[in-house]
């Protein structure tokens, strides 16, 4: 069997679930599985170094910075980081992945053509949506410049999804043989069981101190408006106790994984009407559950939604919008029973981790083959 050498770089341990929200764990599971596949791994910690726990960590309070690797700050410490490791890897590999949203690449490896990046968005999309702090259109620029010139020195580049696919392409001036949406996996198991649509359950799960970004703040506005045409409509809002005092309003804050998944599979409709969400793998969650979901007319949510035919997508950010499209979606429970199944199927087809890694697999065999 032809193998292909993948080194796996890690900004941490490959042990650590919350990396990432456990991407770099699953691919390093995953890749291991297999037995056309010889891994090996380049893990690098920041935390390690002093001037990133003294320094960097304390002013990030006060000056914008990304909290990732394309920070000025966290690029010079982990190319550093990168060079050391790679020291002490004297393994003989085809391509060495990095998942990351943005990583600094060494030259020498640029100049192998044996780099692949595995990432989901461009952070800059998202500045607008960022808080001010001293600093930050400066550092945008930084992060602009850079993140052009480590795509560019890819060989290869796997997003998540077909919108961040043509951003890059677009942003960064690459061609587009070199791009390819491989998607990810979900964290849930599929609902195999019939679902109850007219209970008029709505859901949302976000985290403490996102309720703006996330839609929970235009959600609990408009909730009140679909209460004058649905009385007996709830809302689950899992991750925060805001909204917690309103009529027909349930909150799980600090509460077990399990709650969650429960929640997932009794709602009819999950709402997220994010203003910053460049991927959102619980609209993905909520489909599995054939639950169709509400999102805003932006990164990838059309998508995600098959443009309308497993979900609802408003352009305006309106709390009456976003009642009207609840209402209408409530109106007819078996069309929510279609839908449901299909975006269900969709996610079965393109968003499970081991067809993921199937697909990059496979490229990185073909581009070996063709480079060879």
């Amino acid at each position: 069997m032809d193998k292909i050498k993948i080194c796996l770089a890690i900004p941490g341990s490959h042990t650590d679930r919350k990396l990432w929200s456990g991407t770099h764990h699953t691919l390093f599971e995953e890749l291991q599985k297999r037995e056309d596949v010889e891994l090996s791994l380049l893990e690098y910690n920041l935390d390690n170094y002093k001037i990133y726990r003294l320094f960097y960590k304390p002013i990030k309070k006060y000056i914008y910075t990304w909290n990732s690797n394309q920070d000025f700050i966290v690029r010079l410490i982990s190319k550093y980081a990168i060079r050391k490791a790679l020291k002490k890897n004297t393994t003989s590999v085809d391509y060495y992945l990095f998942p990351a949203t943005a990583c600094p690449i060494p030259e020498q490896l640029i100049k192998n053509g044996k780099v692949a990046v595995y990432t989901d968005c461009l952070m800059c999309d998202l500045d607008k949506y960022r808080p001010y702090k001293l600093g930050k259109y400066l550092l945008t620029a930084i992060y602009r410049r850079n993140i052009v010139r480590d795509i560019r020195g890819c060989s290869l580049l796997f997003t998540q999804n077909d919108w961040s696919a043509k951003r890059f392409i677009q942003f960064c001036g690459i061609h587009e043989r070199s791009v390819y949406d491989v998607h990810f996996g979900i964290n849930v198991n599929f609902l195999n069981e019939p679902k109850d649509f007219e209970n008029q359950l709505l859901l949302i799960v976000l985290r403490k101190g996102t309720e703006n970004l996330k839609g929970l703040t235009l959600l609990l506005k408009s909730f009140p408006l679909v209460r004058k045409k649905y009385p007996n409509c709830r809302l689950a809002v899992v991750g925060t106790d805001v909204g917690k005092d309103m009529e027909n309003v349930d909150c799980y804050y600090n509460q077990p994984r399990s709650i969650t998944i429960e929640l997932f599979k009794k709602c009819s409709l999950y709402v997220m009407p994010a203003k910053r969400e460049p991927n959102g793998i619980t609209y993905l969650e909520a489909l599995a559950n054939k639950a169709p979901i509400v999102g805003l007319d932006r990164f990838a949510v059309p998508e995600f939604s098959g443009y309308g035919k497993w979900g609802f997508i408003i352009g305006n950010n309106s709390p009456q919008v976003l009642a009207d499209t609840i209402c209408d979606a409530l109106s007819n429970p078996e069309r929510l029973r279609i839908m449901g199944e299909q975006g269900q199927l969709y996610v079965q087809e393109h968003f499970v981790w081991s067809n993921t890694v199937d697909k990059i697999v496979k490229i990185m065999k073909s581009t070996k083959i063709k480079n060879s």
